[in-house]
């Protein structure tokens, strides 16, 4: 419950919870013995291998030592869940805790806008049409970035559409539509486009693969994408700035390639796309070292006169930019293994919810470096092996 507020607060949890762990060495080996357990520890074992490694000729030590200790949780917090030896409730516990958590913050960044907008005199419409309300402005008084927000709240919505198979009571089936009904309304007020469009392919695939192709629900499924894409299209009517991001835009992308407009995210972005490249081809096989993304970009914001870009330090804002920056072709052919890999357990295992979240961490990171920042490589640290554990508990013996 404490990492949505903040990923640092739930550290001496997890140091706690560490040595705990290490006090049960038989569950430890017991659990290392399922070779999907196993190959997932390695997979991520690898992950942060690939930065110890990117030390040995990183241009930024310095900054090479804090992506390791931003990055660490890729090495602890899997064996700590996959080798515990959970039980199926204990997991379906931490997902509900983890659902209320961001239940919490999305309704005190909700009435702290609802407030603010009626005391400015603004109605309903000004509300949802206004970017006063929406993106940045939105989760401002918890400072929480809004992709990272938008991962966690579209999380929680897969985590309903999955259950919603198995529920038996009408009263906890209501609960799950209005609160997924309520966590898609935050969605569209973040506005992140990388996380929005990530949550879009990720729903349509859970809704399809678990209730269309496997349990042969063909109307519900109907019913439930049909009604996802008129309400995705009431929003482009009712909000102008959801229809600048996703319309105006993208119909001036190449003004925005070509022409540095510092005000403009998608001009932003694109830019430190353009730098990325740049770089990566003056040293595509193992990259400038781990740490060192920033600092080569900065070199290139400079001399292309990119001001806002260098003074705040922008990152690649694309993981697997990031990945070849620091590590070349290594790199992001390592990245690319991990998620083919997690990818195909998913589909042989036919685990719709873990797809679902594949998928929406893998669009969120075409748009963000999603692990270079806490939250992100918590929310991947954390949940795919909480989903692998629940695969493998579900498999029959």
């Amino acid at each position: 419950m404490a990492f949505p507020f903040s990923p640092r607060m739930y550290t001496p949890i997890v140091i706690v919870a560490g040595l705990l762990w290490l006090l049960q060495p038989r569950t430890i080996a017991d659990s290392f013995a399922d070779p999907l357990l196993k190959r997932n520890v390695l997979a991520f074992a690898t992950l942060y291998a690939i930065q110890i490694i990117g030390l040995a000729y990183t241009t930024e030590p310095m900054d090479a030592f804090r992506e390791l200790e931003t990055k660490s949780s890729l090495l602890v917090l899997p064996p700590m869940i996959l080798l515990s030896g959970l039980s199926d409730h204990a997991t379906k516990t931490i997902f509900r805790m983890f659902l209320v958590s961001v239940f919490a913050i999305c309704l005190i960044l909700l009435c702290h806008a609802v407030i603010n907008a009626i005391s400015q005199g603004h109605g309903f419409l000004e509300f949802v049409s206004g970017n006063q309300y929406q993106t940045t402005n939105f989760t401002a008084p918890l400072d929480i970035h809004p992709t990272y927000l938008s991962l966690f709240a579209s999380l929680c919505i897969f985590f309903l559409i999955d259950n919603l198979g198995n529920a038996t009571s009408r009263t906890w089936i209501a609960i799950s539509i209005v609160l997924a009904f309520f966590f898609v309304c935050i969605n569209l007020l973040l506005l992140s486009r990388g996380a929005l469009i990530g949550f879009s392919v990720g729903a349509m695939a859970l809704i399809i693969h678990k209730y269309w192709m496997i349990r042969r629900k063909y109307v519900p499924v109907t019913f439930a994408i049909i009604g996802l894409i008129g309400f995705i299209a009431t929003a482009f009517a009712l909000m102008p700035n959801f229809q600048y991001r996703f319309a105006d835009q993208i119909r001036n992308l190449k003004q925005y390639w070509n022409e540095y407009h510092p005000d403009n995210s998608t001009s932003l972005h694109l830019h430190s796309w353009k730098c990325a490249l740049e770089l990566i081809g003056e040293r595509p096989v193992f990259g400038y070292g781990t740490g060192a993304e920033v600092e080569q970009l900065i070199g290139c914001y400079r001399q292309g006169g990119f001001v806002k870009s260098f003074e705040n330090r922008y990152n690649a804002h694309n993981e697997f930019l990031s990945s070849m920056l620091n590590h070349g072709i290594i790199g992001i052919a390592i990245l690319v293994v991990f998620f083919v890999h997690s990818f195909r357990m998913a589909w042989h295992y036919r685990d719709s919810l873990l797809m679902a979240v594949l998928l929406l961490f893998l669009v969120a990171s075409c748009f963000e470096s999603t692990l270079n920042v806490y939250r992100g490589v918590v929310f991947l640290g954390l949940f795919q092996p909480l989903l692998v554990h629940r695969l493998v508990i579900q498999i029959p013996s």
